[in-house]
Formats: structure tokens, sequence, C-alpha cells
């Protein structure tokens, strides 16, 4: 088991037991194709649905929160999206980091890693 750069504690092989109680039963190579889609698809959109996320949240005053921090520079860019509920930190570093910024007692982290531009544009309709 490892942490995955979308923040996710990964275990393949609970995943696939998950599936397989949700009677959702693929063979191996199947398996690992499903999850080289999902990474496609966030290497693709996770960057420009994240800016368009939280730039409509701003827009009509919700609430943000972060979803399985685990490292410093994670925590710097929820705190920089300005999250004022942290869920499931999945490190103890992330949780007191979390908890110091949510509590005012320091400022966000810095962000170490610059984030890519988004890779596709958005036109509104």
């Amino acid at each position: 088991m490892g942490v995955d750069p979308e923040h996710q504690i990964i275990d393949l092989i609970g995943e696939k037991m998950v599936r397989a109680a949700d009677d959702v039963v693929v063979d191996d190579d199947a398996f690992l194709q499903h999850i080289a889609n999902l990474k496609t698809m966030r290497d693709t959109y996770g960057d420009l649905h994240e800016v368009e996320a939280v730039k409509a949240a701003k827009r009509f005053g919700a609430v943000l929160a972060s979803h399985d921090d685990t490292t410093e520079d994670q925590v710097a860019v929820s705190a920089g999206h300005g999250i004022r509920l942290a869920e499931f930190p999945t490190t103890v570093e992330a949780a007191r980091l979390l908890e110091q910024c949510l509590a005012g007692l320091r400022p966000p982290p810095l962000v170490q890693a610059s984030v890519p531009p988004p890779r596709a544009k958005v036109v509104k309709i």
C-alpha cells in the first residue's frame, strides 16, 4: 500500500476486493485497464475541474472542504483554495497542519510545486 499523487491511499487488491463485493467482478487485465483509464482522466481533466469547482464554489458562497490531504504541499493547495473544513487527512502531519491553518494558528504552508496550467479551455455558453 502506498500514497498516490492524487492524495489517495491506494491498495489495488483491496479496491478489486471491494468491486468484487459490489458484484463487479473483472479479470486482472480489465481491472488494471480501468485503473489506468481513471488516472488518464485525472491527468487530462483533474486540474481544470479543480480550478473551475473552486471558482464556482466561491461564486455561490459555498463552504470548501479538503479531502484526503497527505502532504504539506496538498495542505498548502487546500488552504490556498480557502477551505473551511478538512475531511479525512490521511497523515498525522497533514491533520496537524490543517488544524493549525483552520484555527488561524499559522499561515498556510507555501506551495512547493507549481500547479500545471489547465489543459483545456472553458467556454461559457
